[in-house]
């Protein structure tokens, strides 16, 4: 031990230089223990779904509590409408489509982008379906309904729709 202090390095013991290494090495440490910049952050979620529809003219945008106007219609006649499902989000969205309140008897039909699943008892239907829409894209479908020839009794129905993120 005394050897080693006797050391030096130029003109400086090596001992102190370690001396002075050591006490810097456990302040530093201590140092670092504690929080040197605090702060909060704040995230602002966005809605990343988006809908369009058309009835084969121009395209409308579709908000939330949009009521669709489908037109009027004879029994036996089909209408098709367009949707498109617009997606921001840098990941492919799941979006589920739910159409309620449908006369027993009405069909709805997707294409190739949706296929629909018909539930319901003898009075009301229910269609749902899945759409995946792809990352910062768009998917495209459309739905044909088709009034039965039996519709009865004549007058104005109103179905329910839901699009949501599922």
């Amino acid at each position: 031990m005394k050897t080693f202090l006797g050391k030096k390095w130029g003109r400086l013991p090596i001992g102190i230089i370690g001396a002075v290494m050591a006490v810097l090495l456990i302040a530093t440490s201590v140092f670092a223990a504690y929080a040197v910049i605090t702060g909060t952050t704040t995230v602002d979620v966005n809605e990343s779904i988006t809908a369009r529809y058309s009835d084969g003219g121009t395209w409308t945008n579709v908000p939330n509590g949009f009521t669709l106007p489908l037109g009027s219609y004879y029994p036996g006649e089909e209408d098709t409408g367009w949707y498109e499902i617009h997606n921001a989000a840098s990941v492919v969205t799941p979006v589920a489509i739910t159409i309620s309140n449908v006369p027993a008897g009405w069909t709805l039909v997707g294409d190739t982008g949706i296929t629909l699943t018909q539930s319901g008892g003898s009075t009301w239907w229910t269609y749902t379906g899945t759409v995946n829409v792809p990352a910062v894209g768009f998917s495209e479908f459309q739905i044909t309904m088709t009034v039965p020839f039996d519709a009865d009794p004549t007058g104005i129905y109103a179905f329910n729709y839901v699009i949501a993120r599922g």
